[in-house]
């Protein structure tokens, strides 16, 4: 993994604009959860997952980084890696914060799932609506709104809904609530889908840091 990055940074770096500054910083984030659940189905078969990144931001609010965490998506459902790269720009202004970028998602094992995506996001007072369109996979729509409990240092609760207009495949929409107290999380989500693995009520813990 610590070579795909560096390679991948390097290539990064290629495409900033003339002038940006690359002084910045590494960031790195590592998590454990009892179910990996992306875009309201599990990439785990509901079992647990361990994941972590890397991600250096310059001055200039550029970004670019990559994640990896392990799946069920191996031949016959056997355990495999998903790694995914990505780059992009954000930043604010007049209380509106935006994110917009690329990010390319693999598994060595299963190559065939590979695909890329773009992404555009939009935030403000706790809002965030984000855009995540691929040609091969599909255009997902999603909203998040995020609101901090008082009574307590660090915890907040998060409502989240999101549309997946996948391109070969039965198109679907996620709800999903969270509960985060310091580095845990508790969720509980739903996907609008029938198969025996994703249709019913998922509730799942995790845990994460950065460093």
């Amino acid at each position: 993994m610590q070579s795909k990055l560096l390679i991948y940074i390097s290539g990064a770096f290629c495409i900033l604009p003339v002038g940006t500054s690359l002084a910045g910083e590494l960031h790195g984030d590592a998590g454990v959860t009892s179910d990996y659940v992306w875009r309201g189905l599990s990439q785990t078969s509901g079992g647990p997952a361990v994941s972590g990144g890397l991600e250096y931001v310059t001055e200039r609010d550029w970004y670019m980084g990559t994640w990896i965490s392990n799946t069920t998506h191996g031949a016959n459902g056997v355990n495999s890696t998903e790694v995914d790269y990505y780059v992009g720009a954000s930043g604010k202004g007049n209380n509106i914060g935006y994110d917009i970028g690329f990010i390319n998602y693999t598994y060595p094992q299963s190559s065939n799932l590979d695909f890329s995506e773009l992404y555009v996001a939009f935030m403000t007072e706790g809002l965030t609506v984000k855009w995540s369109d691929s040609s091969a996979a599909g255009t997902y729509i999603e909203g998040s709104l995020t609101h901090k409990l008082e009574f307590r240092k660090n915890t907040s609760i998060t409502a989240h809904a999101g549309n997946y207009s996948r391109k070969d495949s039965t198109s679907y929409v996620d709800t999903s609530i969270s509960l985060r107290i310091e580095d845990f999380t508790i969720t509980f989500s739903k996907a609008s889908v029938n198969t025996a693995q994703d249709k019913d009520l998922k509730t799942y813990i995790s845990w994460s840091f950065s460093f």
